[in-house]
């Protein structure tokens, strides 16, 4: 929606670098096949103001998700 698209816009020119991302290895298939998987994170709503200690909390989260090696994930 409208109010949606406007939060976001907002979340990002408030915190320009939350853009989250987890990734993973997906154990190897019988026949050798290898895959990784990629997700991007973000929050569909916001249930704090933008400029609250818990929505830097929200993204402090976020930026710890990210930084996990293949290996931690999960």
């Amino acid at each position: 929606t409208l109010q949606q698209k406007y939060v976001q816009g907002s979340f990002y020119e408030t915190y320009p670098n939350a853009h989250g991302r987890l990734s993973f290895d997906l154990p190897e298939t019988i026949d050798g096949i290898m895959c990784s998987i990629s997700l991007d994170l973000q929050y569909s709503t916001l249930p704090h103001s933008i400029d609250s200690n818990e929505t830097l909390s929200l993204v402090r989260d976020m930026k710890r998700i990210s930084a996990l090696p293949s290996s931690n994930v999960e």
